[in-house]
């Protein structure tokens, strides 16, 4: 007969389990409130554009907000988008969704908000975009402590995660809104280091298996969500090489690259964006340094042929590396010209140049990004040297020498770089201080010098950190109509938002608004309109054309204009603020990108005053002109009705009015 239950028994139940429960240190205490607090922290950090409003920011974020709404209306179908054909997007031809879209970010954050709506929160697909970000940035914080404690110690794991909450770079792709493939993406890649270096350093042979097959899910998750994935790819295939090189762990090694690269490569397949992988220009050199990896695992083997099968195998590396030069040069491979120009900065094309997170990195843009951080990071990547035959620290040394060469031939890719940065400084500092507090101990110098060096520290830190937070608590794009302006803004340029309001309320779906590409995702989803180009850049010959429509006459524009049936025009201009940052500032690129002669397009006279705009007698030279003080330069348009000024001029649409014998 079984016993009785009773409230009483129940109670003595809970009662022996609360007194048997395993004791928490206060030291985890500590830990876990600290942690806490930075995952607090940055994530009200990131909230602090809430003062100008809940907006998306940036540009692409409106598309990537578009698909996951698309997303959730087709569910259960997540598969349906790569079917679309959106002729909204690149009138008349539209963009194949499917191969240029990756749909990792959108997925997620559909499944975020179904799961939202199943437990009873009623929030709305944009709300779920806007908010996405900065809670992305707070887990990150997290994943890098984890990472740090797993390399080093929960120290360095606690000041890494701190320095990646205030990282003025990293905020700057996190904030509110800004709902593109970084704000996952980061995430990724650290849990892909963590999952490596577990894998790595694990003794067990389960838990190596499960770890690294728990990196080639994440290295999935990210070859769907963002093309830094090439980086990564490259990164672990380096470091396994490294550590076959050095004889290191080899055979793990080489079966850990085996295993990642094999099975992210293979479940990426069903997925059009990254149906050829294996096949791409970044992931080749991964292939070589998996199949060199293999071939000298087996030359480890067999100890009594070595010497036969050395000469053949540097023979065979070489020319693997020099065949896949050759043979990727005649392939149609993705992301070819960006993935080229990121190994070599001088070839790249004017539309990649154009772009200004493209660009090569500056000592002053690296230096606006890190700070004081670059110091303790080569400080932090001499002791890591000194430990290089440890699988994690080969592992964070080769980020750090890879990542500071790609952050410097690529403005954007410094936020790839940012967690190394975040870590190896994290690492130096904590060497550091155990220099400090060794000095201290043996009394070898005055007490007051080591506490002088770790005062200076904590004040570099802290002007560090000062800056991340200014750089935080800044207008989104659009509420600042894409003017880079800081917490002093009062909100007077909205602009944008009245323009993308007017047309949602005005034109609708049907009109054909031709535009720069900068702002073709703003009027395709915020405005609801059908436009021409937008920050995809997936064809170049209609870029220039439109970069031809504005710089000719405006017969020759009228001529382009009836190729596409375009109703509007919208421009940009900055004019009337004195600022910049419009069209006035872009022209040039449409001349390059058109193939036009730049220097005859130039309105000489007003260069006295400062202004760099084209001929008043081209299309863009007068609709930038009119209205301004230097009107008396542009040309009367009989073709092109101005039917939208925005408050302060800054955002100006017309229409189109073909005459009847077109």
């Amino acid at each position: 007969m079984s016993p009785r239950i009773t409230k009483k028994a129940i109670a003595q139940f809970f009662k022996r389990g609360w007194q048997q429960r395993p004791a928490i240190s206060r030291d985890a205490a500590t830990t876990g409130i600290v942690l806490a607090v930075v995952f607090v922290s940055a994530l009200v950090l990131r909230l602090l554009p809430l003062r100008w409003g809940a907006y998306l920011s940036e540009f692409d974020s409106f598309y990537h907000y578009y698909i996951a709404d698309y997303m959730v209306r087709t569910l259960p179908d997540l598969s349906a988008y790569q079917r679309l054909v959106d002729t909204k997007f690149w009138y008349p031809y539209g963009r194949q969704v499917g191969p240029t879209t990756p749909p990792g970010l959108p997925a997620t954050a559909a499944l975020l908000y179904v799961a939202l709506s199943k437990l009873g929160i009623s929030v709305s697909v944009l709300d779920v975009c806007i908010v996405f970000p900065p809670l992305m940035a707070a887990l990150s914080t997290i994943a890098i402590f984890l990472l740090g404690r797993e390399i080093a110690d929960k120290r360095v794991g606690l000041l890494a995660a701190a320095l990646l909450a205030t990282n003025p770079a990293y905020i700057s792709r996190t904030h509110l809104g800004f709902f593109k493939h970084e704000s996952l993406g980061i995430l990724q890649i650290i849990m892909i280091l963590l999952f490596c270096t577990k894998a790595l350093r694990a003794d067990d042979k389960r838990h190596f298996v499960v770890y690294s097959l728990l990196c080639a899910l994440m290295q999935t998750y990210l070859n769907i969500t963002w093309g830094a994935f090439y980086y990564t790819l490259n990164l672990l295939s380096l470091t396994a090489l490294a550590m076959v090189v050095i004889r290191k762990h080899h055979r793990k090694a080489t079966l850990f690259i085996a295993i990642v690269l094999g099975t992210s490569c293979l479940l990426s397949t069903p997925v059009r964006r990254t149906a050829n992988i294996a096949f791409s220009l970044g992931t080749l050199p991964a292939l070589i340094m998996m199949f060199v990896c293999i071939v000298l695992t087996v030359l480890y083997l067999l100890p009594e042929s070595r010497p036969h099968f050395t000469a053949p195998v540097a023979v065979f590396a070489a020319s693997a590396v020099i065949g896949a030069v050759v043979f990727s040069g005649a392939m149609p491979l993705p992301l070819a010209g960006k993935f080229v120009a990121t190994l070599n900065p001088a070839i790249r094309s004017p539309l990649v140049a154009s772009v200004a997170e493209h660009r090569t990195a500056t000592w002053a843009t690296l230096y606006h990004e890190f700070g004081y951080l670059l110091v303790f990071a080569l400080f932090g990547m001499y002791m890591l040297a000194k430990k290089f035959r440890e699988p994690d620290k080969m592992l964070l040394l080769l980020y750090g020498v890879t990542g500071s060469y790609f952050s410097a031939t690529m403005a954007r890719l410094s936020l790839v770089f940012t967690p190394g940065v975040c870590l190896i400084a994290a690492y130096g500092v904590a060497k550091l201080l155990d220099e400090f507090r060794k000095l201290i101990r043996k009394r070898r110098t005055h007490i007051e010098i080591p506490f002088i060096y770790i005062v200076i520290i904590l004040l570099l830190l802290s002007i560090y950190a000062y800056r991340g937070v200014s750089s935080g608590y800044a207008p989104v794009t659009i509420a600042a109509s894409s003017i880079p302006l800081g917490s002093g803004y009062r909100g007077q340029y909205m602009d944008w938002v009245e323009a993308v309001e007017w047309m949602r309320l005005n034109l609708g779906q049907t009109a054909v608004v031709l535009s720069w590409w900068d702002y073709g995702y703003w009027i395709s989803v915020a405005g609801n309109c059908t436009s021409l180009a937008d920050n995809s850049t997936v064809n170049q010959t209609q870029i220039a054309l439109i970069g031809k429509f504005f710089l000719s006459n405006e017969t020759e524009a009228l001529r382009i204009a009836r190729m596409f049936n375009v109703t509007h025009v919208l421009v940009f201009t900055c004019l009337p603020v004195r600022m910049g940052y419009g069209e006035e500032g872009k022209w040039r690129w449409m001349a390059r990108i058109a193939g036009l002669n730049e220097s005859a397009l130039v309105e000489d006279e007003l260069r006295n005053y400062g202004i760099d705009v084209p001929r008043g007698d081209t299309v863009l030279g007068s609709m930038l002109l009119m209205d301004t003080q230097w009107s008396r330069y542009a040309k009367e348009l009989k073709y092109f009705k101005l039917v939208f000024k925005s408050s302060n001029g800054l955002v100006r649409i017309f229409e189109v009015v073909y005459p009847e014998e077109m």
